[in-house]
């Protein structure tokens, strides 16, 4: 049997996830019940399309709506790391189920998103960011995002290079045309100021595709190629040309 055969058991999961937030008293970690479980049903739902029945999926977003609301930072890094290990598989399923999801859950999953990737912890922040540029590939048109774009030019600039690889990525993934100017401007001065050799190469492949695709005229495009040339010439090929 495939895992096509095992999508009537959806509704069961989700009856799962409810009893958990309801009636398990006696398997709290933290105040938090049955974390670990949580996190298993919530991923076992992603291997699966929405419910089909209009009760199951209304049921299932009003209980990743309560998971948003309930969880709050706390002094604790162990009920924090539980309950963001939840919170954060709750987006992950927000994300698998797209326009199903209620529009009011990927809101605050975008608004939650743009506090965490401010925050101090690089773990939280790198999950964050990835999490917002997957946010952006679902939701092209929510403009939400978009006023973060600052943050991602901040994490651009962390000590962590697996916090600025990721910064990097998400910008080239949520750069439109409205605001592909400050994006190609911010990687050029970054390339300017910065011999950061883990990312330049990446940089200027990412530059140079932004500049291609989203060229309002020919005169910027050869700017930003001569710029390029100028702040990272040796990481320029023939091809992006």
């Amino acid at each position: 049997m495939g895992r096509e055969g095992l999508y009537p058991l959806v509704p069961s999961l989700i009856n799962v996830l409810a009893t958990i937030s309801s009636n398990a008293e006696d398997y709290y970690y933290y105040k938090t019940p049955c974390p670990w479980l949580q996190v298993k049903v919530l991923k076992l739902l992603q291997l699966f399309p929405p419910p089909e029945q209009k009760r199951d999926l209304n049921k299932i977003n009003e209980l990743m709506m309560r998971i948003m609301n309930n969880t709050e930072v706390s002094k604790n890094v162990n009920k924090n790391n539980s309950d963001h290990s939840i919170l954060f598989e709750v987006f992950n399923l927000i994300i698998h189920y797209g326009d199903d999801a209620f529009e009011v859950l990927r809101h605050d999953t975008i608004k939650l998103m743009g506090q965490f990737v401010d925050v101090r912890e690089p773990n939280i922040r790198y999950l964050a960011l990835e999490t917002m540029s997957r946010m952006a590939n679902i939701d092209r048109k929510n403009q939400l995002i978009k006023r973060y774009i600052k943050v991602f030019f901040k994490n651009l600039r962390d000590k962590d290079i697996s916090i600025r690889k990721i910064a990097l990525n998400s910008l080239f993934g949520l750069c439109d045309q409205r605001m592909s100017g400050e994006v190609v401007n911010e990687l050029l001065d970054y390339l300017q100021e910065n011999n950061d050799y883990e990312l330049k190469e990446e940089i200027v492949l990412k530059v140079a595709i932004l500049a291609e695709k989203f060229a309002e005229n020919l005169n910027w495009y050869i700017d930003v190629i001569i710029k390029l040339i100028e702040y990272a010439g040796d990481y320029v090929n023939e091809d992006l040309w």
